[in-house]
């Protein structure tokens, strides 16, 4: 049996060249959805929390529901940043549902078993449709079987990875689904010709390693697979030695951790910045020979 589907946006947005058209009452902030991609996570929860009372004033049905869990974009080590979307939206749920006395809901991790290397926002469609026919996901199906899963993510461009989830979806006999996104395209055969225009909205406020030192030097900020490929990628080589040297102990191990933790140190195209973080953390004296250590500040 097919699940009741659903889907809400926050904002219905379109591209004229470089210039963002929004087709909704508010105003698409484009310089916030950036810095959220880029590990702002005050802007997360509160896309979050918004996406939750859209989620309670057209669907108070499911508000309601008994089994209802929500999940984020799917991940392997390093959530993606629609986790913080998810913590922000599972909060104001919550909170929605104790003013009703309802039990609260559940977040459940969604998996991926293939990474890749290189910037998803600037593939074409048929290089996603490609890179999703390879790309597995897994959930957990006894705990959530039969019940109501909300999707939270941050844009829907193509559709593929929706369409991901659907066939999931089917398997575990879903009652309904609901996919939740801050921002989706109007016209979707423009986003089919050239889904790279996601690429231009992620970047509207970080575009180098200057531009996100701010961000991840603040008190708020969530560490995800974005943030990491950033400071790998091939285009950061030359700033990533002068960039690392004003971060803590605790952000240069954990970049390391977590470039090790999603097999990232294993790709070729990343294996240059990873051999200058690893120097890094052996100048500081934090890894010797093979011994790492934990002494974090």
């Amino acid at each position: 049996m097919s699940p009741e589907v659903h889907e809400l946006f926050l904002y219905n947005i379109d591209f004229d060249g470089d210039r963002v058209i929004n087709h909704s009452s508010n105003p698409f902030p484009g310089k916030d959805y950036s810095l959220y991609k880029y590990g702002s996570g005050c802007r997360g929860i509160n896309f979050g929390f918004e996406l939750a009372d859209k989620f309670g004033q057209h669907l108070p049905h499911l508000l309601q529901a008994s089994r209802l869990f929500v999940t984020s974009s799917a991940y392997k080590y390093v959530p993606t940043g629609s986790l913080t979307i998810g913590r922000g939206f599972l909060d104001n749920l919550n909170h929605l549902r104790y003013l009703q006395q309802l039990p609260s809901s559940h977040l459940v991790k969604m998996e991926r078993t293939v990474l890749y290397p290189g910037d998803y926002g600037k593939l074409h469609f048929t290089e996603r449709i490609e890179l999703m026919s390879k790309n597995g996901l897994f959930v957990d199906r006894e705990f959530i079987y039969g019940g109501n899963l909300v999707v939270v993510d941050d844009i829907k461009v193509t559709g593929e990875h929706q369409g991901n989830i659907l066939k999931l979806a089917h398997d575990i006999m879903l009652k309904t689904i609901t996919f939740l996104y801050i921002a989706g395209m109007a016209d979707n055969a423009k986003a089919k010709r050239d889904a790279r225009i996601e690429d231009h909205i992620n970047h509207l406020s970080v575009r180098s390693l200057d531009d996100l030192l701010p961000i991840v030097q603040a008190s708020d900020f969530a560490f995800n697979a974005r943030v990491c490929k950033f400071l790998l990628s091939p285009q950061n080589l030359a700033a990533l030695p002068r960039f690392l040297p004003k971060m803590n102990n605790k952000f240069v191990i954990e970049v390391y951790l977590n470039t090790i933790g999603d097999g990232y140190c294993f790709m070729e195209m990343y294996q240059a910045n990873f051999g200058i973080i690893k120097q890094e953390l052996q100048k500081r004296g934090l890894i010797v020979g093979d011994k790492l250590y934990t002494n974090i500040n």
